[in-house]
C-alpha cells in the first residue's frame, strides 16, 4: 500500500508534493519510484513548471 498527495498551484505553474508514503512491505519494490513517476506525468500533463 502506498499514498502520495500533490497540489497545483497554477498562478506560478508549479506542483507541489505535499506527502508520499510506503508500506514497510512494499518498500524497496520501485513503489516510491512509481509514485515519483506518476506525479510528474501528472504534473507534465498540466503544464507545470517545476515540482517541489
Amino acid at each position: 500500500m502506498a499514498q502520495v498527495s500533490a497540489n497545483l498551484d497554477e498562478g506560478n505553474s508549479t506542483v507541489e508534493l505535499t506527502s508520499m508514503w510506503v508500506s514497510p512491505t512494499a518498500r524497496g519494490l520501485g513503489v516510491a519510484d512509481t509514485l515519483i513517476d506518476t506525479i510528474t506525468t501528472w504534473a507534465n500533463d498540466r503544464h507545470a513548471d517545476q515540482i517541489v
